[in-house]
């Protein structure tokens, strides 16, 4: 992981947060900086989780390290903004606009311990959270309980709304070095299962498997 932070209100409420990078060019400046921007949020608003809605609260403190995330890229030599999105110079023999998306993010998962009995916990990115409960008898295994599983690029529940979408659905893909030689060279993670529903593509997955897809992206 490439950063973490604790915040120690007193001996009962506490928070953790543990960040891993991503991206080639620029995943260890956006942890650093959401870890960073999440840590101040936590200390500064840490009183709100008992008097407001959790939720509310984690999700201010996960868009206080996006947009942290955001401008510390943006700050990045060769990078700039174009229609909202950041980009960054590339040789044009690589890609003929001569500029491509911003390589680079952070997971998060953050825990918030409140009175010593309660968790909070919230999380995004491939990271999964875990909680482990020591056994209550010598001997026996300690119980491990998975909080939010990982976010991934072929996990149905999380595309499903995206996929059926009207207004611009999302077109999911594995990422491979022959992706962009036409249309016919992508790989559709899921496709229709002829009941109205969607389901993982069997043939592309023996096909990424054949083209040696990384675990990471084809770009880093």
């Amino acid at each position: 992981q490439d950063a973490f932070f604790t915040v120690s209100i007193d001996e009962c409420n506490y928070a953790f947060g543990v960040l891993d990078g991503h991206g080639l060019d620029h995943g260890k400046v956006a942890s650093h900086a959401a870890a960073a921007a999440m840590e101040a949020f936590l200390r500064e608003n840490f009183a709100r989780f008992h008097t407001d809605d959790p939720k509310q609260v984690m999700r201010e403190c996960f868009n206080s390290g996006h947009q942290a995330v955001y401008q510390a890229i943006r700050g990045c030599e060769g990078v700039f903004d174009k229609e909202g999105i950041l980009v960054q110079d590339v040789d044009f023999e690589d890609w003929p606009l001569g500029y491509d998306a911003a390589d680079g993010g952070s997971t998060a998962s953050i825990a918030v311990v409140l009175n010593g009995g309660t968790l909070v916990y919230a999380s995004v990115g491939d990271s999964a959270g875990v909680l482990a409960v020591p056994a209550s008898r010598t001997g026996e295994p300690a119980r491990v309980i998975e909080l939010i599983a990982e976010h991934t690029p072929t996990r149905l529940d999380e595309w499903s709304e995206r996929l059926c979408s009207y207004l611009k659905p999302a077109n999911v893909v594995y990422d491979h070095p022959g992706m962009f030689e036409g249309s016919e060279n992508l790989l559709h993670v899921f496709e229709e299962d002829g009941r109205g529903g969607w389901r993982l593509n069997a043939q592309s997955i023996r096909d990424a498997d054949q083209a040696e897809c990384p675990f990471k992206t084809e770009r880093g």
